[in-house]
């Protein structure tokens, strides 16, 4: 009777210890690495303000940064070395994709920016003086850039002796370099006059004075325009009269 208890220990000990045998050890599974790149965006863009050290740009319409914002925001300083910046101009600007909600809003990561096109003129700048429809004379002038008053951007009228001057602004600058001048006369056939204005900004690597200045031009006509008078940039956008010298 002992013998056969002492067989029935044994064998349970030997199945526990064929259950409880040691796992062989799993080889470590092979690790795949996955390369990440960061996405390029091409945006093509048109300038439509220079103020200061910034650009303000309108992207092409229907592109996927036109359904961000109707503008964005572009330090002067990125454009291609020895380019000088002008209202009208087309940039293409590569950038990460991403684009900061502000107003305007700006580009994340941007590589680099080329200019494509300089504003297209479809006729010479007018002459410094002239005659326009109905004897209306004009004459042109360079106004005073280091004139505090013109800090503004927009335009202001007086009249003297029958005389309507026109004093058109681009706002204050922090450096010299910038200038803004008359690029275009048209007359409609009800009398408005139209003025086109063309606004510049210094290449980066040009050297300029270190003050402020007040880039602004004139226009004087000999009468008041017959339906009034528009002034704008060569993309279409208008400056807001700002009152009275």
């Amino acid at each position: 009777m002992k013998n056969k208890l002492f067989m029935i220990a044994a064998l349970c000990l030997s199945l526990t210890a064929c259950g409880t045998a040691a796992k062989p050890a799993q080889q470590p599974s092979e690790q795949s690495t996955v390369q990440t790149t960061l996405a390029v965006s091409i945006c093509k863009a048109t300038v439509t303000a220079i103020n200061g050290t910034t650009l303000i740009v309108k992207p092409t319409e229907g592109s996927r940064e036109s359904s961000s914002s109707s503008e964005f925001s572009l330090p002067l300083s990125l454009l291609d070395e020895g380019a000088a910046a002008t209202v009208g101009m087309t940039l293409e600007i590569t950038y990460d994709g991403g684009i900061q909600e502000t107003y305007p809003a700006s580009f994340g990561g941007i590589q680099k920016v080329n200019v494509l096109s300089e504003p297209s003129a479809a006729l010479p700048p007018p002459d410094d003086n002239g005659t326009l429809m109905n004897d209306l004379e004009y004459e042109i002038s360079t106004g005073d850039y280091s004139d505090s008053q013109y800090k503004a951007r927009g335009y202001y009228c007086d009249a003297a002796d029958d005389k309507y001057r026109y004093t058109i602004c681009s706002g204050e600058r922090s450096t010299g370099g910038y200038g803004i001048s008359i690029a275009g006369l048209d007359v409609s056939d009800s009398g408005t006059v139209t003025v086109t204005v063309k606004e510049s900004a210094p290449a980066p690597d040009m050297m300029v004075t270190e003050a402020f200045t007040y880039p602004n031009c004139i226009i004087t006509f000999s009468h008041e325009p017959a339906d009034g008078i528009v002034i704008m940039s060569p993309s279409g956008t208008e400056f807001e009269r700002l009152g009275n010298n």
